[in-house]
């Protein structure tokens, strides 16, 4: 599909100058719609939900366009639609006006159209809601959706076909297109009935203009040419191919400066760098931008490439002569915070030697390895300074043959920072060596000497469980981690890693269509968990599960006006552990403990 040429300097200054009055043509075939700058029009909205992503607005409870501490604009979901029909100017706060809704539900019940995602009109600008109206975005056109959408992830471009989006609302308090020529995003779209036509060709005023799926016309309105379009457009050489970083260096490690949308033009100025072409914006900004993401389409005259800042790096990074010395027990990431949903900055092979720094902190080490710091889940690596590891135990005494529980690790020690031997499975037989450890047994199993969690194994005279993990779970089945496992992207351990779900994590398990991998919803997460460590007996979990039904905060005590710990996605799976109060439900989630208003609660 060719990209929409731009309008050439002299159209674009009339257009320019039109913005600030509704223009619109007796003939509907012929007219081009923009929008007096008071106007509030859906497309405006679409354009300030676009722009709210470009500029990094932070989600904030309660927000509509407030500037933060660091000068940043922040909102929540229907803040950001509030900030739009509020808006003033870009450098203005955002002042209430309560004749407009405020909420989500608000927005909702102004709506004078609604429907579901599968009759979806092709209309920029429509609301769209997840189940319960807890959630809300607008729809930008092409299926996809802008929204600013909780803690820690702030504003998100994706497609409508993620995140739990349902149905579609037109706001009353806007205007929505009905036909002609509308500009949206610096590109052209022909609007027929309310819709932007796709896949067709139309001849409007005697020019035959060709639409992609997209959207996007083969070339501006009123160029009075059937010509292709030419990629050059005498003013830039180069244009995105996608939604892609202006960074302030030429590497991923350097900070972002603005967000680019797919088709941007922009003058590559500097390609000396393969990987990183320099390049200077339209609006003058100079950056780098990953050279993959980059078509040139015309001449490139070589210029000094911008100064460059320093890399965005933590004050207290590890280097090779600070740190305890330390080995890695099993293949895992490094990563760039404390958290599994942090950036991989690679993964590190069993019996790599690091240094190790904040040693004190009960989950993770910053670690030096590879000319890299980062993080690593501190039961993976063991500080030299430790004590050795029993290894191979030995078998002596009497031996006993017992089963497993559930799918466990044989390890080389007492305990989860030792290295894996190997996984044996739930229901397996094996023989119990050493019990001198209640925690720990001795194990002998497959020729190897090891030791397993006395929690998984079931010594003679106790009954073994009952396998339940066969293929009659049925989904929506609401389950339990038996012990510490890996939530996968596919069926099988070649697949990478989303998170690492603890012992007693709640789940959702959506397809058993596999018996020895299902398709789980654990942490607001999907993915995939081997179904031996998948424990659907409620009877032997030890709290009961509640599902959310809509996103919902984790607070640090019973009341509103608690301090917000995390927040928690619709149909996630949560631990509750008290329900004294009825109305605030003391509740686990993702390692962390608070309360949740139990009306949230299935």
């Amino acid at each position: 599909m060719q990209i929409l040429k731009r309008a050439a300097r002299t159209a674009a200054v009339l257009m320019i100058a039109l913005l600030v009055v509704s223009v619109c043509a007796a003939h509907p075939g012929s007219s081009l719609r923009v929008h007096a700058a008071s106007e509030k029009t859906s497309i405006g909205l679409a354009e300030h939900g676009l722009k709210a992503y470009r500029d990094g607005w932070k989600y904030v409870y309660g927000g509509y366009g407030n500037f933060t501490s660091s000068g940043v604009r922040s909102s929540d979901c229907s803040g950001l639609i509030y900030s739009y029909l509020c808006w003033t100017d870009d450098s203005s706060a955002v002042s209430p006006n309560w004749s407009y809704p405020r909420t989500a539900t608000q927005q909702v019940n102004r709506s004078v159209e609604s429907g579901t995602l599968d009759t979806l009109p092709r209309t920029h600008g429509l609301l769209i809601t997840t189940s319960g109206s807890s959630h809300i975005g607008i729809y930008v056109g092409n299926n996809t959706v802008v929204d600013n959408s909780t803690w820690g992830v702030d504003m998100r471009l994706d497609s409508i076909d993620k995140h739990g989006w349902r149905k579609w609302h037109k706001l009353g308090c806007v205007t929505y297109p009905t036909n002609g020529w509308y500009l949206f995003d610096g590109d052209y779209y022909y609007y027929e009935n309310g819709e932007y036509v796709v896949n067709t060709t139309r001849t409007i005023d005697g020019v035959t203009y060709t639409f992609g799926s997209d959207g996007l016309s083969s070339k501006a309105p009123g160029s009075g040419s059937n010509d292709g379009y030419d990629e050059s457009d005498g003013n830039t050489n180069a244009r995105t191919t996608t939604g892609v970083r202006l960074r302030k260096g030429p590497g991923t490690e350097y900070g972002t400066i603005t967000v680019l949308s797919e088709g941007t033009r922009m003058n590559v100025i500097n390609t000396e760098n393969s990987a990183w072409y320099a390049v200077e914006t339209t609006s003058g900004q100079k950056g780098y931008v990953s050279a993959k993401y980059i078509k040139i389409t015309g001449p490139v005259v070589e210029q000094d490439a911008p100064g460059v800042e320093a890399p965005e790096t933590d004050d207290s990074s590890v280097n090779a002569a600070e740190g305890e010395s330390a080995k890695v027990t099993t293949a895992v990431h490094l990563r760039s915070g404390k958290s599994t949903s942090s950036k991989s900055l690679g993964v590190i092979s069993a019996g790599t030697s690091v240094k190790a720094a904040d040693i004190g902190d009960n989950s993770w080490y910053k670690v030096y390895v590879n000319s890299k710091t980062g993080y690593m889940f501190r039961e993976y690596v063991r500080l030299d300074s430790a004590p050795a590891p029993e290894q191979n135990a030995s078998i002596s005494g009497t031996s006993r043959t017992a089963m497993t529980t559930a799918g466990v690790h044989l390890r080389s020690g007492r305990g989860t920072n030792f290295a894996s031997l190997l996984l044996v499975n739930k229901n397996t037989p094996i023989t119990v060596t050493d019990t001198s450890d209640s925690s720990w047994y001795g194990v002998s199993y497959n020729g190897k000497n090891g030791f397993i969690s006395s929690q998984y194994i079931s010594l003679p005279g106790e009954p073994a469980p009952e396998n339940t993990n066969t293929t009659t779970v049925k989904p929506d089945t609401t389950a339990w981690t038996a012990a510490g496992v890996y939530l996968r992207k596919g069926r099988g351990t070649e697949h990478e890693t989303v998170t690492l779900l603890n012992a007693h994590t709640p789940l959702i398990i959506l397809d058993t269509s596999n018996s020895e991998w299902y398709e789980v919803s654990a942490n607001g997460m999907t993915g995939y968990v081997y179904s031996q460590y998948i424990q659907t007996d409620i009877s032997e979990i030890p709290a009961e599960i509640m599902v959310t039904d809509a996103y919902l905060n984790l607070r640090k005590s019973a009341g509103q006006n608690s301090d917000v710990l995390a927040v928690i996605p619709e149909n996630t799976a949560v631990a509750v552990t008290n329900k004294d109060n009825s109305e605030w439900y003391a509740v686990s989630y993702n390692g962390k403990t608070g309360f949740v208003s139990s009306e949230y609660l299935k």
